[in-house]
């Protein structure tokens, strides 16, 4: 929680599993996104921490420093090694006030609204957001429509060819999609 990456160093050096989860299922990576450890994001991520493993309540990398708000560079660097900007949560969880199917902006966007009315720097929440926006602008937004609309199918459909989009991408270099 303090940020010591000369320790994650060292324990990264002695072969430590970084991708150990606790009881929760959160990793060293979710919990230093949460906390906008840059330097040990950076480390975890260097030495192929998985980005994408979501907690037992769906809880990613991306969603809690989304949620956070702590770090605009953790987001860029999750953005960059393509974390999901699709996962969503899967249970409710009182601690960002999620719903399930709470995506990563979703939650920055909430973060957002607490921040405004309780007369807190918002600066960082905005470039997060604009950052999740920009990171695949027509499907988040055509994502978030559907939400909107409470359009399951819709949603389902989006999520799918996304995940269809990337298989391929992450296989062939491009997608036909």
């Amino acid at each position: 929680r303090k940020g010591h990456d000369k320790i994650v160093d060292v324990l990264i050096k002695n072969k430590a599993n970084i991708n150990h989860a606790s009881t929760n299922g959160y990793t060293a990576l979710i919990s230093a996104s949460m906390n906008g450890h840059d330097k040990i994001v950076d480390l975890l991520i260097k030495n192929k921490a998985n980005i994408n493993h979501a907690s037992n309540k769906g809880r990613t990398a991306l969603i809690s420093a989304s949620y956070s708000g702590k770090s605009v560079h953790v987001i860029e660097t999750l953005i960059e090694k393509k974390a999901d900007l699709f996962k969503q949560l899967t249970r409710y969880d009182r601690k960002t006030q999620g719903k399930v199917g709470d995506t990563a902006l979703d939650l920055a966007q909430k973060t957002l609204e607490k921040m405004k009315n309780d007369n807190q720097n918002t600066s960082n929440l905005i470039k997060i957001i604009e950052l999740l926006v920009n990171a695949d602008p027509d499907e988040i937004n055509e994502l978030h429509f559907y939400k909107a609309k409470q359009d399951t199918e819709m949603i389902d459909q989006c999520v799918t060819l996304n995940a269809m989009m990337q298989y391929e991408y992450d296989r062939y270099g491009s997608s036909q999609f």
